[in-house]
């Protein structure tokens, strides 16, 4: 009888913190205590911190969602970033809540010139998580666009859009305000903002140098400025957006950086890529 009371306690117990660890995080549900051991494996719980289409996304990395746990599933996915589809695309999960998390890389954008060796070129970077980068040489006409499918974020979530990229010491025109736009590629509404992918250097402005002459140009207000990542890249932010799609709607959302009024020379900039990030996720 005291056996069975005995039991039916440690049941209730284990039951509770089932309970609990269905709507708590994934970071308690990883609990390696002797109570939450036999719950954080669980099926059941990891199955509400994936996302619907995981298997997918494990499928497009070639591996099958059948021969791991939804646990070890979770913890591929919110782990470091992976790439996906040939390594153009990386992938992770928002610790946090479980959103998704994408970069395009540079060979993904569309960039004017960008096969053009005289203006743009392709070479790797030990800290790239992608196989190459796209250097700026010179251009006086700077385009690069992103696309995803909608499909590939987070219904229901607010995003926003980051250029990733590294600026040369030498670099060179990218002080002057460029304009971004984040926009669904199906709809005309658009908002357009200013921002400097190099700091202003100095409050009177620097020279711009266009074809055949040169100008100063005092620096734009309230543009957004740039950012360093703990990857050790920096960020530019280009918009923000809801996701609200649904999951079968097969739309697109586009992330755009353009410098193509002035004419001015530009040069110096490594491109890593485009990242569709959750607003607050740390990265």
């Amino acid at each position: 009888m005291e056996e069975k009371r005995v039991f039916g306690v440690a049941a209730k117990k284990t039951m509770s913190k089932k309970d609990g660890l269905d709507s708590s995080s994934p970071w308690e549900a990883c609990n390696d205590s002797w109570e939450l051991k036999a719950v954080g494996d669980d099926d059941d719980v990891w199955d509400k911190f994936l996302p619907w289409d995981y298997g997918e996304i494990l499928a497009r990395e070639g591996v099958s969602p059948g021969v791991i746990t939804k646990k070890q599933a979770y913890l591929l996915l919110f782990g470091s970033p992976f790439l996906l589809d040939q390594g153009k695309l990386s992938f992770v999960l928002n610790k946090g809540g479980g959103e998704k998390c994408c970069m395009l890389s540079a060979r993904e954008l569309s960039i004017a010139w960008k096969d053009t060796p005289y203006f743009w070129r392709w070479t790797t970077l030990p800290e790239s998580r992608f196989s190459e980068v796209a250097e700026l040489q010179c251009v006086c006409w700077l385009e690069i666009r992103g696309k995803i499918a909608t499909t590939m974020l987070s219904d229901k979530t607010n995003y926003s859009a980051y250029l990733v990229f590294k600026a040369k010491a030498e670099c060179f025109g990218l002080e002057f305000a460029a304009e971004s736009v984040v926009k669904f590629v199906d709809s005309e509404e658009r908002e357009v903002s200013a921002v400097h992918l190099v700091s202003p250097r100095g409050t009177d402005g620097g020279a711009r140098y266009y074809i055949g002459h040169a100008e100063r140009q005092v620096p734009q207000e309230n543009a957004q400025l740039s950012f360093e990542r703990r990857d050790g890249w920096m960020e530019i932010k280009l918009g923000e957006f809801y996701n609200d799609c649904g999951n079968d709607n097969d739309g697109e959302v586009e992330a755009a950086l353009m410098e193509t009024k002035a004419q001015n020379w530009k040069g110096g900039l490594f491109v890593e890529g485009i990242e569709f990030r959750p607003k607050g996720m740390q990265v």
